[in-house]
């Protein structure tokens, strides 16, 4: 097993007689474990135990099994693997369909409809097909959007490092970028709130609805975020061509004469009349020019450069004088007018704040005389607005008291609440 592991990781091109030898291991490996592969193929899955966890990873290294999804350390046939059997066996699934992902999701919504028909006819034998049917559809589906996206996010992490000549690798971008928006689309038709909403409504079609979710809907946020990635790294390499792509047209150009010319050589600088264009594509050397102080024989020349150099004088610095105290002005004092149902509230406050025991602001405010013209009503309403803005600043007057509501609805089928009487006294 180790020679075919080492054979099948092996790069580059091989003879006959190695594609040979390979292919005689790999199926032997098969043959050593015909019986598990009859088991996952006739059971539709197998469970990992400690005699066969060997075996099972060894053909989950090979794609020849995979992770069921459904349950913990379960494992199923491949897709490959699992439709050549149904070739050979005969074994022809309901409403089979070629490899396109609509086509797929069009044979999902037949496979409901029948399994639904066949559940009201009391057809139990038929519902368990069409319900392994549907397993084997959502699982077949749910592989090839997983290996699509893990072979092009592959290709993509390599920057196509299989492609060798800037227009292959071009197109190939392109059509990843249009196959990349094809899944997308695939994606959106899998989440299609209808026929989730189908699977939803009743619990006759809950087995159907746990695999669809298992397989399909619980890794959607996974492949959004593969495809995202893939889509960008796409979209860079685009906008890399746009940026570079007229520089290496001049170079394959540049490329192809020298391949047809290859004794070209340029003229010398001095040859041309006149400076050419692509002199310009680059910019100059700037070049600087600095002593070097180590050298003896430029030390009397810098001497007298030096000298040249006109002295300059100090500027003296300011001194500041002492500045001068200046008092400010007296603070204006504002009075602030309140009206008497201000003041007749502030006062209600007070007493309530000396009280221990309930105040009633119904019997206080009506004893104020510059109230007795106003409506109860409206000084009780006045009070309780002054009591919510006051609470919401967290004014001393407020904090310290133990407010209390008087209320009786008004109506029974009205809904409203009438409030009658506020007491107040001293918080406890």
């Amino acid at each position: 097993m180790n020679e075919l592991i080492e054979a099948t990781g092996k790069g580059g091109t091989r003879t006959g007689n190695q594609s040979h030898d390979d292919i005689v291991a790999y199926i032997e490996m098969l043959y050593k474990d015909r019986h598990l592969i009859a088991d996952a193929y006739c059971g539709g899955t197998v469970g990992l135990t400690e005699q066969n966890q060997k075996s099972v990873r060894r053909l989950q290294q090979f794609r020849v099994m995979r992770p069921d999804g459904m349950r913990e350390e379960s494992f199923r046939l491949g897709s490959t693997l699992s439709k050549h059997l149904d070739e050979v066996f005969q074994r022809f699934r309901n409403y089979t369909v070629s490899s396109n992902f609509a086509d797929q999701i069009y044979r999902l919504s037949t496979l409901v409809e029948e399994f639904s028909k066949a559940r009201d006819e009391g057809r139990t034998d038929d519902q368990e097909i069409y319900l392994s049917d549907f397993d084997a559809a959502v699982f077949e589906m749910s592989e090839e959007v997983d290996g699509l996206l893990m072979r092009v996010r592959m290709l993509t992490d390599n920057n196509f490092a299989n492609v060798q000549t800037y227009k292959e690798k071009l197109r190939q971008n392109d059509y990843y970028l249009s196959l990349m928006k094809k899944i997308d689309d695939t994606l959106t038709a899998l989440q299609n709130r209808d026929f989730l909403d189908v699977l939803e409504s009743s619990l006759a079609f809950e087995p159907l609805n746990t695999v669809y979710y298992r397989h399909i809907v619980d890794r959607l946020s996974g492949w959004r975020a593969i495809l995202l990635d893939i889509t960008s790294v796409l979209k860079a390499f685009l906008d890399k061509e746009r940026k570079i792509g007229q520089v290496a047209k001049r170079i394959r150009s540049m490329g192809l004469f020298l391949q047809k010319n290859p004794g070209y050589q340029p003229r010398d600088a001095e040859e041309y009349p006149y400076i050419p264009d692509w002199a310009y594509l680059s910019s100059g050397i700037a070049i600087t020019a600095s002593p070097d102080l180590s050298r003896d024989e430029i030390s009397e020349g810098l001497i007298d450069t030096a000298r040249t150099i006109p002295s300059l004088n100090a500027v003296p610095r300011k001194v500041r004088s002492v500045g001068v105290l200046i008092e400010d002005d007296a603070v204006e004092v504002v009075e602030i007018k309140v009206t008497p149902v201000e003041a007749a509230i502030i006062n209600y406050l007070k007493a309530a704040n000396d009280s221990e025991k309930p105040v009633s602001a119904r019997e206080f405010l009506a004893s104020t005389p510059e109230l007795a013209t106003i409506d109860p009503k409206i000084t009780l309403l006045c009070l309780m607005s002054t009591i919510d803005s006051r609470k919401n600043a967290g004014a001393p007057l407020i904090d310290g008291l133990t407010i209390t509501r008087m209320t009786e609805p008004e109506d029974v089928r009205s809904g409203n609440v009438l409030v009658w009487d506020i007491s107040a006294c001293k918080r406890a």
